[in-house]
């Protein structure tokens, strides 16, 4: 009888789903590369001058713009799901607002979004925004991909 290896199981299951999950997060990062320059010439067209991959210190911030005195730094997220784009925004916005060595939090902290959000991740987000006293927004990119829409909109 033929007796297996527990780890050299989990090391070939490890292995398949990192082979799996490779061309989906490729497709993420192109989707949120491409959204990022729209979302720049947006703002562009607004004329809200932003800069992009800005740098504070240890951390690279998606854009950072700022608008009469508000200073912002938007996380752009394109998974999925809304719901993925917000937990994967929310931890980096954090860390960019209240980790010790940052040294320019922002004014307003804005998650873009590449999928139209549901009911659900709406309220979702004004629980967040409420619980945690964040100066959150909130945007996503329209289905023509030509605008961004708050969830007021």
């Amino acid at each position: 009888m033929l007796k297996l290896n527990e780890e050299a199981i989990t090391d070939v299951i490890t292995a398949t789903e990192i082979r799996r999950k490779c061309p989906e997060f490729n497709t993420m990062v192109l989707n949120e590369a491409q959204m990022e320059q729209r979302f720049q010439q947006w703002l562009q067209r607004q004329n809200i001058k932003c800069n992009a991959q800005d740098r504070d210190g240890l951390f690279r911030r998606d854009v950072t713009f700022t608008k009469g005195d508000i200073y912002t730094i938007a996380e752009l997220k394109h998974t999925s799901s809304t719901r993925q784009d917000i937990e994967a925004a929310i931890g980096q916005l954090l860390r960019y607002q209240l980790y010790p060595l940052a040294q320019k939090p922002g004014d307003e902290l804005l998650i873009v979004s590449g999928n139209i959000p549901e009911k659900e991740d709406i309220q979702w987000l004004k629980l967040i925004k409420e619980r945690l006293d964040l100066p959150l927004s909130f945007l996503y990119e329209s289905e023509g991909k030509n605008d961004f829409l708050s969830v007021e909109d």
